[in-house]
């Protein structure tokens, strides 16, 4: 039985616990220092870490607040509103990995910065404004 101690939670495990990495030199496979597990929570959590950071990137390039109540408080609450849904070439989050992108400018030009409320209320007076047919079937969800 061939073992390895994992770097990051030091328990010892069995070597096809861990990933084959390429050493450039020679191409030879030798096993990752961290074990699967470890490296996919350390992955999980660079993953989250910066896709908060890209959104709180492109929320600040597009003034940080709502821009029709002005709110501001929490970033998961504000989203990102086409104006022209015909132009939506994607999200605005598949066009930046790393860093906001030119693309993801270009495509953020397109929308307006609103809090939850205020896009929620954006889709339904297009709803009743022609856009889209309402989809209120006779249930009393949101009658007075």
């Amino acid at each position: 039985m061939n073992t390895k101690v994992c770097v990051t939670c030091h328990v010892e495990k069995e070597v096809s616990e861990f990933y084959k990495k390429t050493i450039i030199k020679g191409g030879k496979k030798y096993p990752t220092s961290s074990c699967k597990e470890c490296e996919r929570l350390r992955a999980s959590k660079n993953y989250a870490a910066n896709k908060e950071r890209r959104k709180k990137e492109a929320v600040e390039y597009k003034g940080g607040r709502c821009i029709r109540c002005g709110y501001k408080k929490c970033l998961s609450a504000l989203e990102f509103h086409h104006r022209d849904p015909s132009q939506k070439d994607g999200s605005v989050g598949q066009f930046s990995r790393n860093k906001l992108t030119e693309k993801a400018m270009l495509e953020l030009d397109k929308c307006d910065l609103l809090c939850a409320n205020c896009h929620r209320e954006t889709h339904e007076r297009d709803k009743t404004n022609g856009r889209k047919p309402s989809t209120n079937n006779g249930s009393s969800f949101g009658k007075d």
